[in-house]
Formats: structure tokens, C-alpha cells, sequence
């Protein structure tokens, strides 16, 4: 079965399109701050392995 999905914002970058959405819209309730605290801790986690990789792949002199 097809669900719209809801966004709360969509930015464009070149040929990527990122769709924003509000997490109370998927929990129907707000986040924890343990919850909160988990996604930030993964996305400095991914960040840090982009930084490594562009390294390694010499794009910073």
C-alpha cells in the first residue's frame, strides 16, 4: 500500500534531494532526549568517516 509521505521541508543540492521529516510525524509523539542524543551521535559518527575517507582520498591538502 502507497502512503503520501508528509515532508516538513525539501532542499535541492545539484542532483540530490533531501526530504526533511519532523520525527513526532513518524513516533506521533515527540523525541526522547536519549533518542535525540542517538541521532546526533550518528551523524557525528558519519561525519567523521567522510572526513577520513576525503583524506584518504587526498582532497585536502
Amino acid at each position: 500500500m502507497f502512503m503520501e509521505q508528509k515532508y516538513d521541508a525539501t532542499y535541492h543540492f545539484g542532483k540530490t534531494t533531501v526530504h526533511i521529516v519532523s520525527p513526532e510525524t513518524v513516533l506521533g509523539r515527540k523525541m526522547t532526549e536519549d533518542e535525540k542524543q542517538k541521532v546526533l551521535d550518528e551523524v557525528k559518527r558519519i561525519n567523521i568517516e567522510i572526513m577520513r575517507i576525503r583524506i584518504a582520498n587526498g582532497e585536502f591538502a
